[in-house]
């Protein structure tokens, strides 16, 4: 009896949160399908961690705070990604450069490299 009522308390938390959640990271990401993805897994880390949630704040402050944390995250991990992208697109030899060039982009690899280590 216990577990299908947390399962009900489970289901009615998502159907009462979704779309306000949605919407603040459609607002944050500009893009459906990325606020989809993140929206699951906001209430993914909630459901997770909803047997820590003291009460101390609303429930939906503390959604919020997730949401927050999972925006924010995403936005990391797709600066990280254009950063790699764009030292690689930098470092990539092109055929019209010159051998002097190309000298300068290995060495300018090289000392990426030794600086990620």
């Amino acid at each position: 009896m216990e577990r299908e009522h947390v399962k009900e308390e489970i289901k009615q938390i998502y159907r009462d949160h979704y779309n306000d959640v949605y919407k603040f990271l459609v607002a944050f990401t500009n893009t459906r399908n990325e606020s989809e993805d993140l929206t699951q897994e906001v209430f993914i880390r909630l459901f997770k961690s909803l047997p820590k949630f003291k009460g101390e704040s609303q429930l939906k402050t503390w959604i919020f705070s997730i949401a927050r944390n999972v925006a924010i995250d995403h936005l990391k991990k797709c600066r990280r990604q254009q950063l790699v992208s764009d030292i690689i697109l930098k470092f990539m030899p092109s055929k019209d450069k010159t051998t002097e060039e190309l000298i300068e982009a290995k060495e300018d690899i090289d000392t990426v490299y030794a600086s990620l280590r």
